[in-house]
């Protein structure tokens, strides 16, 4: 296995801990408040319903915001693309006066430029964004942006995160550091990013004492680790804990020492060991402490707290197994703790668009039948003989007979099936003329209905079908080393066919772990969806929320341009 697969393999071994299982308990605190909103519905209790929907609105709004601020050149953006690790974010980029950069989960990677006085916001291309945030592109701020949102598919900030790239400070244009301080209140923690090539300056620990002095968190980072020696490595945090001393009495803070851009290209390569040397993972695992113990604990067990207040004062008679399944929510948060201290950023994993790909087998199926359709709709429109053979079957099944209908127009229809119903005609007086008994009776006008086994676009899904399966178990079959899980994307009834034409258990068990985390990924974008709905926070819905419902249903029953039998 090459060393990218296990440098991925090993974090995703680790990423289900502490993230994971603090969406899970929150959704799960979720449906308790939503059960808990119903209550106060029926009892009539607006006052009490408007608390519940309080609290849904708070763990809607539930967000991570990690501001990452520092002077020009220290590598700020580099560092944000090595926590992403992701190589999107444009480095060297000095924004204009007063643009704060947000960096937020997309399922597609796209800039939304946010507009000042004014609910309308402008999509544009990450490559697009200098002409928007900086003087050169944008002189005097002419277009009026106030903040660009970056959106990416990362898996960190699916989970919750987002990051800021404030302007910095001490840059020439001083409204970038009134615009950095203004903004440090809406954070919950800081990466404060200098480097080992610039000594540490006066200003900066001016600012740092400021951030510490009124603001939360601190994450100290010295960057460009590689480019000094381990002698010189020492000499410079030596001399920077130094300082640290006078600006933090309480040495609160200790500085990571970190080369962003190795740890970056580590990350891409999946050179585990160019990762634990660029020092990136310790600062991680940092973040990723206080994220779970510090902060996002704090927010469940306040929240529950509030719930349970909340119980208490409802007069209901489901208060009381509410009231357990809380308590047993209150226990399930300890676990947050166990994991923590082993958990690193997740891996990039697989974007909703490789993930939520429609069924392969469906998706031969529909466009074959459609291919067949509209040339079939044609020749029957013309042909003497394809209309005999037409009436010979009875038509189409009554799915398909709509497909076709979609297609064809009046006058193809108009020329098309008269000979069937000619022919129904004749065997519908037959049948009335027969005396046959009720039963034989039902069953003659049965036979009069085009079924599965006599519709010609059924036969033609079938054999799309069957051969869509070959091929996918055909691929799997010639590069079963390639990769540990298999990559093709199936609907619940089409995975039974290709688990049932596998060769083996073995074969078939990529296909089935796929779906499992193809339907886990679901679950959780589709009570996203419900939390920011019922919370009043649509506008924080991501792209892959909106589309859950969609991917759901068809992850379930297959294309909608199949009849369900074709499964």
């Amino acid at each position: 296995m090459s060393d990218s697969r296990k440098t991925q393999d090993r974090t995703k071994d680790e990423a289900p801990g502490v993230l994971q299982e603090y969406d899970r308990r929150k959704f799960e605190l979720a449906a308790l408040t939503r059960e808990g909103l119903v209550c106060a519905a029926e009892i009539k209790d607006d006052a009490l319903h408007r608390k519940y929907q309080n609290l849904m609105t708070a763990l809607a709004e539930d967000r991570f915001c990690l501001a990452v601020v520092g002077q020009a050149s220290r590598g700020k953006s580099t560092l944000m693309n090595a926590i992403l690790g992701v190589d999107r974010l444009p480095a060297g980029i000095v924004p204009m006066t007063s643009v704060i950069t947000s960096v937020v989960y997309g399922t597609r990677e796209v800039v939304k430029m946010h507009f000042q006085g004014s609910m309308l916001s402008k999509s544009v291309r990450l490559e697009e964004m200098a002409q928007y945030i900086t003087e050169s592109g944008n002189p005097g701020n002419r277009l009026k942006i106030d903040q660009a949102e970056v959106q990416l598919p990362a898996e960190i900030l699916r989970r919750g995160f987002c990051f800021v790239d404030t302007p910095g400070f001490g840059s020439l244009v001083s409204e970038n550091t009134e615009t950095t301080r203004g903004f440090l209140p809406n954070a919950d923690a800081f990466v404060f990013v200098t480097s080992f090539d610039t000594p540490f300056s006066t200003q900066e620990a001016e600012f740092l004492q400021e951030a510490l002095r009124r603001y939360r968190k601190v994450f100290l980072v010295v960057n460009k680790l590689d480019l000094v020696s381990e002698v010189q490595r020492d000499e410079v945090l030596d001399f920077l804990r130094g300082r640290l001393g006078e600006v933090d009495e309480q040495a609160r803070i200790a500085p990571f020492a970190v080369s962003a851009r190795n740890g970056l290209g580590a990350k891409l390569k999946g050179d585990e060991t160019g990762l634990d040397r660029s020092g990136l993972p310790v600062l991680e695992r940092a973040i990723i402490a206080f994220l779970t113990g510090e902060k996002r604990s704090q927010i469940l067990l306040q929240a529950c707290n509030r719930l349970e207040s909340l119980l208490s004062e409802t007069e209901h008679e489901r208060r009381g197994s509410l009231q357990l399944r809380l308590a047993t929510l209150f226990e399930k948060l300890g676990r947050l703790d166990t994991l923590k201290a082993q958990d690193g950023m997740p891996a990039r994993e697989d974007s909703s668009a490789s993930l939520f790909r429609p069924c392969e087998v469906c998706a031969r199926m529909a466009n074959t039948v459609f291919r067949f359709l509209s040339r079939y709709q044609y020749d029957l429109s013309r042909t003497a003989e394809e209309q005999v053979e037409h009436a010979r079957r009875n038509g189409f099944c009554a799915f398909h007979t709509w497909q076709y209908a979609r297609l064809a127009s009046p006058q193809g229809v108009c020329s098309a099936y008269p000979t069937l119903l000619s022919s129904l005609t004749e065997r519908l007086r037959a049948i009335g003329e027969g005396g046959a008994s009720p039963e034989e009776f039902r069953k003659a006008l049965m036979e009069l209905q085009c079924g599965r086994e006599r519709c010609r676009a059924c036969e033609v899904a079938a054999r799309a079908e069957k051969q869509a399966v070959a091929e996918i178990l055909l691929v799997r079959q010639r590069t079963p080393s390639e990769t540990d899980s298999a990559d093709a994307a199936l609907c619940l009834p089409h995975l039974a066919l290709v688990a049932e034409g596998a060769a083996d258990f073995a074969e078939a068990r990529p296909f089935i772990e796929r779906m499992a985390t193809v339907l886990e990924r679901v679950a959780e974008s589709l009570q996203g969806y419900a939390l920011k709905h019922e919370g009043l926070r649509r506008d924080l819905t991501s792209d892959e929320e909106w589309h859950s419902p969609d991917v759901c249903l068809g992850l379930l029953a297959g294309h909608r341009s199949l009849p369900p039998w074709n499964h």
